[in-house]
């Protein structure tokens, strides 16, 4: 049997994690599939021959993608060369507009089917781009309910398919499984900081999560604060405080030991609202990029389950918001509410329900269907 070849490209943490799940699917059913592309550690783990590090391309904001400019254009590149030497038979893009899109025309061109999983968030700002989907994308794969209808405004027939994040949840151990393991006792509150994925992130969030321990540690003596490191990055590159614990490679087991979450926008919110904690939710970006996209965004709230759930459930702190003051506030808060716990039980319960699982195989499913 002839091999058959197909490009990935994911330029995020999730995307990384989402196209680990999709190969691991069609790799049951296929094994004899070769997959390359660019992909992070979750992607080359599974066998992705990975022609340029994810790792290098992330980036968050509207002028703080201009440095990164010339390593997309190499990575291009690498992918157009590869597609020369080989007969590839399906392109699997996954997020990521800024090179995705660009990549989906060209491929468009050389008649290598353009699956699209996990639409780029056009129906909160930039809307005008859901023409380019139509014009180069054969299939839409999306994981969140609603924008079936917004797809279906431009012309576009969009497949829902479940969100992704419900098989990792299921792997996240309980609180008391990861308390024993990280060795913290009953008695202490745990706080999970989150600052991001990107380096970028990090750098603006990190000196506000940390200011915001130390003001919150005069309020609460048994306080046990927790960093999560997102795969892929070394912290080499910051210093933090002796009493911070950094967790490298474990962002669920951090998850589930805490009881509080102060976590940047974006994938990770969403998971924390699954498993049901309490969060506070914060960003901070150039200033630049968010007076234009201030101007842009067409959506009431920044956090995910905020969006999907219709109302301000997690406290959102947005640039000049976030910071320690603001912060150590809304999370005393937080922690003082008795009742919150039940409240989150009903938000994740909610949730589940919008956000079925099996969205790995229902891809896999639609993957196959437009392999040439």
């Amino acid at each position: 049997m002839k091999k058959k070849h197909i490009l990935i490209v994911a330029g995020e943490a999730s995307g990384d994690l989402y196209g680990a799940q999709l190969v691991s699917s069609l790799k049951e059913k296929h094994p004899e599939l070769d997959f390359f592309g660019i992909g992070g550690p979750e992607l080359r783990k599974v066998g992705l021959r990975s022609l340029f590090k994810m790792e290098e391309l992330s980036v968050v904001g509207l002028f703080e993608v201009f440095p990164k400019i010339p390593k997309l254009w190499k990575a291009l590149r690498l992918i157009e060369k590869e597609i020369k030497n080989l007969q590839v038979n399906l392109s699997i893009l996954i997020d990521f507009p800024g090179l995705n899109l660009h990549l989906a025309k060209k491929l468009k061109k050389w008649g290598i089917p353009v699956l699209y999983y996990v639409s780029p968030q056009i129906w909160a700002w930039w809307p005008s781009r859901a023409k380019r989907l139509k014009e180069y994308v054969d299939s839409l794969a999306v994981i969140l309910p609603f924008e079936v209808e917004f797809f279906k405004k431009y012309g576009i027939e969009a497949h829902f398919v479940g969100h992704p994040q419900r098989e990792i949840i299921e792997k996240a151990p309980s609180p008391e499984e990861a308390r024993i393991s990280l060795g913290i006792t009953s008695e202490e509150k745990v706080i999970g900081l989150f600052p991001g994925s990107r380096k970028g992130e990090i750098k603006k969030h990190l000196k506000v999560m940390v200011e915001t321990i130390e003001l919150l540690k005069r309020e609460f003596s048994n306080l046990k604060p927790l960093l999560a490191l997102a795969p892929g990055l070394s912290d080499d590159f910051f210093e933090i405080k002796e009493e911070i614990k950094v967790i490298k490679n474990d962002p669920l087991q951090v998850m589930a030991a805490s009881d509080l979450l102060i976590a940047a926008s974006g994938t990770v919110t969403l998971q924390g609202a699954l498993m049901g904690k309490r969060m506070v939710v914060i960003y901070k970006v150039n200033p630049l990029s968010y007076f234009f996209a201030k101007a842009l965004v067409k959506v009431p709230f920044i956090a995910l389950p905020n969006l999907l759930l219709g109302k301000m459930v997690f406290p959102e702190l947005i640039q000049r918001e976030a910071n320690p003051f603001k912060l150590a506030e809304v999370a005393k808060n937080l922690l003082l509410d008795e009742n919150k716990n039940r409240e989150m039980i009903s938000v994740s319960e909610r949730l589940k329900e919008l956000l079925p699982s099996g969205a790995p195989e229902r891809v896999a499913k639609i993957a196959l269907e437009l392999m040439r």
